[in-house]
């Protein structure tokens, strides 16, 4: 994934994953990104048992869409 994301030229993503054992791998990812040009503005973890769609597109609604807004705001 790391090598798609520098050869994507992306420079800043949210990581929306299933808290399993599959998606904890977005924390190795995270991980791998410190240092390089691609931020993690925000990732957010979701439980197995409460996942669904509508349930996906309220965290994508209501985190990721704000994630400017909030540090937009916080700003002096």
């Amino acid at each position: 994934m790391h090598e798609f994301l520098v050869a994507a030229r992306w420079t800043m993503l949210t990581m929306i994953y299933i808290n399993d054992t599959y998606g904890r791998g977005c924390r190795e990812l995270s991980e791998r990104l410190v240092g390089s040009d691609i931020c993690v503005v925000g990732s957010v973890a979701i439980e197995p048992e409460k996942y669904n769609v509508t349930m996906l597109e309220d965290v994508v609604r209501n985190k990721v869409y704000n994630i400017n807004k909030k540090q937009e705001t916080s700003r002096p």
